[in-house]
């Protein structure tokens, strides 16, 4: 009997090591992620971009917003509601006013994250501190038809 439970034991650990080498662990994949950069110079004079300003994702797709200007910015949807019915595990999201919008700013290198698990059009609008200026973007989700 301690010769079967020893074996037991040996091929769980065995089964479960070999799980863990080979990915075998649920997990977010790359494929599941997309980049929204947001840009900023503020000298010589003001720009701003964001890269893609529209995006197309499938549901479940996780977008994350990367600060790469040289100031702090917000993500604000006025469609806060709608918004936050469609996402979750939300990083850094509230509702404020009825708009989803970032709780604080996001520094330089900064990020934050939504996962999109519902169908629709998103409009969003990056906010600049200390500069006067804000970018217009959009996100699509949708199921992509073969």
């Amino acid at each position: 009997m301690k010769r079967s439970r020893r074996l037991l034991v040996l091929t769980v650990g065995i089964v479960l090591v070999i799980c863990l080498q080979f990915g075998f662990v649920p997990q977010a994949q790359c494929a599941d992620t997309r980049i929204i950069r947001i840009y900023a110079q503020v000298s010589p004079g003001v720009s701003t971009r964001i890269e893609p300003p529209n995006l197309w994702v499938a549901p479940g797709t996780v977008v994350v917003f990367a600060n790469w200007g040289k100031t702090e910015v917000k993500i604000n949807f006025k469609e806060g509601a709608k918004c936050d019915a469609a996402t979750v595990a939300a990083g850094g999201f509230g509702v404020a006013e009825g708009c989803y919008v970032t709780d604080m700013w996001i520094p330089y290198g900064g990020t934050t994250s939504l996962k999109f698990d519902k169908e629709g059009e998103y409009d969003y609008t990056v906010v600049y501190k200390n500069i006067n200026a804000e970018e217009k973007g959009s996100l699509t989700v949708k199921t992509m038809l073969d």
